[in-house]
């Protein structure tokens, strides 16, 4: 029994000095070789050296400039409508042609205002006669002052009837209302005009300004 155990310790001790040969053998060959790697391997050339750029520093405006897309507009727009319904009778404008204001645009037949009006002129005229005899005839009392003041009624109403019918025959007459440009015209010779119809949408005034959108 003693020389069993004998023999197994001495087998466990050579197998404990095998394996300490054995580490410290791979140990001194890793060493040796990653010593030689690192000897034989060529050394990475350093970088050459960065050039550096520098400038003074100093204050100034520095321009904006922004790119976009937009239209060119007027800076005032007026779309010209007739005030009574008539017949155009003449265009005395073309499209795009330079207006100053009060230039004629349009005429309308004016023939029935015009005729009105020469009627209500007159009546105004008889009115006025009337209350001047009327004044004479109160002078030698042969009419009383009231008979004198109805007729100097009746020569302002038919004045006033005078001057309506003078602002109607002026419709009739379309003008321009400010400088500028004139549009696309829609009425021709003989078209009826009437309230509702743009007859030079629209009159364009200088100088345009730009629109930009945001």
């Amino acid at each position: 029994m003693e020389t069993t155990s004998h023999s197994q310790s001495n087998l466990v001790k050579k197998l404990i000095w095998f394996v300490v040969i054995l580490i410290s053998g791979g140990g001194a060959g890793y060493y040796y070789y990653s010593t030689q790697g690192s000897q034989t391997a060529p050394k990475k050339p350093s970088p050459p050296p960065q050039s550096v750029v520098t400038a003074k520093v100093e204050e100034r405006d520095f321009p904006v400039i922004i790119e976009t897309s937009g239209n060119v507009i007027s800076a005032n727009i007026v779309d010209i409508r007739p005030q009574v319904t008539n017949i155009i009778s003449k265009v005395h404008i073309t499209e795009g042609q330079e207006v100053k204001a009060g230039d004629i645009l349009f005429s309308l037949d004016d023939r029935a205002d015009r005729a009105n009006y020469e009627k209500a002129q007159a009546l105004a005229e008889d009115a006025m006669r009337q209350y001047n005899r009327a004044e004479e005839l109160v002078k030698q009392n042969f009419i009383s002052k009231a008979s004198a003041d109805t007729a100097l009624a009746n020569a302002n109403s038919a004045k006033s009837a005078a001057n309506a019918a003078q602002v109607l025959l002026s419709y009739d007459t379309i003008r321009s209302p400010i400088t500028g440009k004139a549009g696309v015209i829609n009425v021709f010779p003989g078209s009826l005009s009437n309230l509702a119809m743009s007859c030079l949408p629209p009159q364009q005034q200088q100088p345009p300004r730009p629109s930009v959108p945001w």
